[in-house]
């Protein structure tokens, strides 16, 4: 038996692995010959790795948006980078400065991009938007189906069916792949209500490069705008700075409840704009109790977005890295 296994191939993974050394590492990857030829719930990108559905989820309302990365890097091979400094504690800095990564003042020049709020920067390595896949080191690829008990029951690359057996259990996980892994474990059924919020979310186009009064904005040229748009982590194209993409994080926050039978997401709210966009959904909550709480009675860990409550509008990721080092403490 393992003492600690983590579940996860993103941020919130690799920084549970530096508190964990010894800690062995799962991470869900999507291929055609696990489960599911479906892209439909993936976060792909045309000049990023392919991504597959681990199982196809139906989701009955237009108004619902929501996507998850199966793949070693999750979201973070597909980024902006953004991150607040304001809000990086000590150990995060050193965490960064331990592994080359280096925090990017934002300028149309450098990055291609700017912010009308905080000190928001850009985390970088090697001149290239940073990718945690290319620090975590994996014991096993593969898709977790269910956990019961200390035994997660897994399916590896060669579609072959394997169990993995620890004394701690830590799923650092997105707000989809979580939800079919509790759902297949019997920890939910198609009669709890599940919600979800963000912070409310558009995106605009203006020859001019100022954000709107008391919103968040992040203002992007045109080149920038069309790299990040196809999953370029390299701001490469510079020749066309005009129009504007401006990313605007208002401060009302909105929240999503539905259901889920393992296939399908209803919606037990009424939405008048799509929920979800922002890719920032999180502080998911089961019958009002918060994921955390709720599985602590599993005697199971969850870090990174899904347990995150967010508390300013832009970007998330200092609130996961935060959380993970405080709640793994």
């Amino acid at each position: 038996m393992d003492s600690c296994v983590i579940v996860g191939g993103g941020l919130s993974a690799w920084l549970a692995s530096l508190r964990f050394d010894d800690a062995k590492i799962l991470t869900p990857v999507s291929s055609k010959k696990i489960y599911s030829r479906s892209k439909e719930n993936s976060l792909n990108k045309l000049f990023s790795d392919e991504t597959f559905d681990s199982q196809k989820i139906i989701i009955s309302d237009k108004m619902i948006s929501l996507k998850y990365r199966l793949l070693l890097g999750g979201a973070s091979s597909v980024w902006g980078g953004f991150c607040d400094r304001e809000q990086l504690s000590t150990d995060l800095l050193k965490i960064f400065n331990n592994h080359k990564i280096s925090l990017k003042e934002l300028s149309y020049k450098s990055t291609g991009s700017k912010a009308n709020f905080g000190d928001i920067i850009q985390l970088q390595q090697n001149n290239q938007i940073l990718n945690v896949g290319k620090l975590l080191n994996v014991n096993k690829n593969c898709i977790v189906t269910s956990i019961h008990g200390k035994t997660i029951n897994i399916i590896n690359t060669n579609n072959n069916f394997e169990q993995v057996c620890a004394n701690e259990i830590i799923l650092a996980v997105d707000v989809l792949n979580l939800l079919l892994i509790l759902y297949r474990s019997n920890m939910i059924s198609s009669s709890d209500i599940i919600s979800l919020t963000e912070f409310d979310h558009k995106l605009r186009m203006t020859n001019f490069s100022s954000g709107e009064a008391n919103v968040n904005s992040i203002t992007y040229n045109f080149d920038r705008a069309i790299s990040h748009f196809l999953g370029i982590q390299h701001y490469r194209f510079k020749f066309l700075p005009m129009p504007f993409i401006i990313q605007d994080f208002s401060h009302e926050k909105r929240t999503l409840s539905f259901s889920f039978d393992g296939k399908c997401i209803n919606s037990t709210n009424k939405l008048d704009q799509v929920f979800g966009k922002s890719i920032h959904h999180c502080d998911l909550k089961i019958n009002g109790v918060s994921i955390r709480d709720f599985l602590r009675e599993f005697d199971i860990k969850v870090i990174g977005m899904p347990a995150v409550t967010q508390n300013k509008p832009g970007p998330i990721s200092q609130d996961i890295m935060i959380d993970v080092i405080e709640s793994l403490i």
